[in-house]
C-alpha cells in the first residue's frame, strides 16, 4: 500500500548556499512528511549525472548527528529523478523541536565527487 506523503517543494541552487531553504513539520511525524528538491546550478536545472547516489545527513538541535538512506519499513529514504530529489523525514530527524540542519548528499560512484546541499526543517513542537 502507497504512503501518503505531505509534500513540501522547495528549490536548492548548488551554487548559492547562502540561500538555505527552510521546511516545518510536527513533531513525531516520522515518514508522512517529504521535501521535494528541485535542483538548479546557476539558476538553470541541474543535470543530475548518471552513477549519482543520495543521502541524507541531519544535526539535530543538540547536536546529534546522523545519516539514512532508509525508512523504517526499508523503502527508499531519498530518490533521485531527473533534476529533482525527494526527501522523507524519518523519526529521528522530528524527535526533537527545533531547527535541524539537514543535508542532501550526492555522490557520483564514476568520479568520486560528492555535493552537499543544505536545507533546514524546523520541527514544531505537536500540541
Amino acid at each position: 500500500m502507497p504512503r501518503l506523503l505531505v509534500t513540501t517543494q522547495v528549490q536548492l541552487d548548488v551554487n548559492d548556499t547562502t540561500r538555505v531553504p527552510v521546511v516545518e513539520a510536527m513533531r513525531g511525524d516520522s515518514g508522512t512528511r517529504a521535501v521535494n528538491i528541485i535542483l538548479l546550478q546557476h539558476g538553470k536545472l541541474l543535470e543530475v549525472p548518471s552513477g549519482t547516489t543520495a543521502s541524507v545527513c541531519y544535526v539535530l538541535p543538540g547536536g546529534h548527528k546522523g545519516e539514512y538512506y532508509t525508512c523504517a519499513d526499508g523503502t527508499p529514504a531519498v530518490t533521485i529523478e531527473d533534476n529533482k530529489s525527494t526527501v522523507v523525514l524519518i523519526g529521528s530527524v522530528l524527535c526533537v523541536p527545533g531547527t535541524v540542519h539537514m543535508y542532501l548528499v550526492l555522490t557520483n560512484k564514476r568520479t568520486g565527487g560528492v555535493l552537499y546541499i543544505p536545507f533546514d526543517v524546523n520541527v514544531i513542537e505537536s500540541i
